[in-house]
């Protein structure tokens, strides 16, 4: 399954992601370095969520998206550019106390 040409990344993009049980997790582009994972669980790569229905958003490197690893299934635009961004996301420094707002 992995393609071993270098890939654009879109926003929007859905990527297929494999996991050890067989099945797989969905994954949508979104700016900011971020991909969205969908609620929803495949039993193959064409076995894509209907909903825009999120269970978390993680920072994603862009070599693992261009790897061919995880692949692309389609893409599905935005609505809008605010659509695009991920929720604000904040750390909290475990000695201080402190946090940064990304």
């Amino acid at each position: 399954m992995k393609d071993t040409k270098r890939k654009r990344i879109k926003l929007g993009d859905l990527y297929a992601i494999p996991l050890p049980n067989g099945k797989f997790a969905f994954g949508r582009r979104l700016k900011d370095a971020s991909i969205a994972i969908y609620n929803y669980m495949g039993n193959t790569f064409e076995d894509k969520p209907q909903q825009e229905s999120y269970q978390f958003i993680v920072g994603v490197y862009d070599d693992i998206l261009k790897s061919g690893e995880w692949p692309v299934v389609e893409n599905r635009p935005f609505v809008n550019e605010e659509e695009a961004w991920p929720p604000p996301a904040c750390v909290i420094d475990q000695l201080t106390g402190e946090y940064s707002i990304y």
